[in-house]
C-alpha cells in the first residue's frame, strides 16, 4: 500500500449565526509523516491540526492558549479529549489575541508518535473519529487510519 506523507486535507465549512451574515469556517486537519530527531529516527507520526478562518466582519478570539482554554475542544470517538498541550503555550506572550476578518489561524497539537506501545494506539486502536470544535461550533467528523494513513469524512 502506497504511504502518505503529506497533508490529507478534509474541510468542512460551517456558518454558524454568529451576528447577522457572519461566519467563522472551522476546519480539520489530519497530517501524517516521518518524524526524526536525535532519538526516535523515520518513525511514523501523525499531527491533528485546527484552522479557523473567520469570514465575519469583526474580530474573533484567536487560538492562542489563553483563548483556546476558552474557546477550543478535540473529540476522539465522540468524547471530549482535550490533550495537555492544548493548554500549554508561550504564544500567549506574543499573540494578538484576535483574527482579524478575512483572517484564518491554525492549532497543531504536535506530533503524535505511531508505534506499538504509543498512547493513541494503546487507547483508541488503530482506527477512531476526531473532531474540532471552536467557539461551539463543530468540524466535520473524520475518521482517521493510522494504518492505511488516511482521514475521510463521516456523515453525522
Amino acid at each position: 500500500m502506497k504511504k502518505i506523507f503529506g497533508i490529507v486535507i478534509l474541510l468542512c465549512f460551517i456558518s454558524p449565526s454568529y451576528g447577522q451574515s457572519e461566519s467563522i469556517s472551522v476546519h480539520s486537519i489530519v497530517n501524517f509523516y516521518k518524524y526524526n530527531d536525535e532519538n526516535i529516527k523515520n518513525t511514523d507520526a501523525v499531527d491533528f491540526i485546527l484552522e479557523v478562518k473567520n469570514n465575519s466582519s469583526k474580530p474573533i478570539p484567536d487560538l492562542g492558549v489563553d483563548n483556546r482554554s476558552k474557546y477550543v475542544n478535540f473529540y476522539i470517538n465522540g468524547k471530549l479529549n482535550n490533550p495537555l498541550s492544548l493548554y500549554n503555550g508561550v504564544e500567549s506572550i506574543y499573540s494578538k489575541k484576535i483574527i482579524e476578518p478575512g483572517e484564518s489561524d491554525k492549532l497543531d497539537l504536535g506530533g503524535w508518535i505511531l508505534t506499538e506501545d504509543s498512547g493513541i494506539i494503546q487507547k483508541y486502536g488503530y482506527e477512531f473519529t476526531v473532531q474540532w470544535e471552536y467557539m461551539k461550533i463543530k468540524s466535520e467528523i473524520l475518521l482517521v487510519n493510522l494504518k492505511k494513513k488516511t482521514a475521510i469524512s463521516v456523515v453525522n
